[in-house]
């Protein structure tokens, strides 16, 4: 066991440098998670604003199921649950996230 989570250690930390992110074998993140982290890394480019951070995504939500690994379908469920636990709103591709903290928690669990 020892030697597994060392290796699965070591493979995160190279992973991570090439912009890749290995999951432990006993845990995948929810679509959620993975949104979360979507969002936080499509808002380094965004504007602080009084009320959070806004950006403009780009892309279709068919691209971002690419991007994240899950359907179009899943997606679309994803950030109507973002919005319901009004972590960010959205007005066409223009998004606020309102809740920094709680994505970045989400995205700390799905790590661990």
């Amino acid at each position: 066991r020892e030697g597994r989570v060392t290796a699965l250690h070591t493979l995160r930390t190279c992973d991570r440098g090439a912009g890749h992110q290995v999951r432990d074998l006993g845990h995948t993140p929810s679509v959620t998670e993975k949104m979360a982290r979507f969002m936080l890394e499509s808002a380094t480019r965004g504007q602080e604003t009084p009320k959070g951070i806004r950006f403009n995504v780009s892309l279709t939500h068919e691209e971002i199921a690419q991007v994240v690994g899950v359907t179009r379908e899943t997606v679309t469920r994803a950030l109507t649950e973002l919005r319901s636990r009004m972590l960010i709103s959205t007005k066409g591709s223009s998004v606020l996230i309102r809740d920094k903290p709680a994505l970045e928690a989400m995205v700390l669990a799905s790590d661990m």
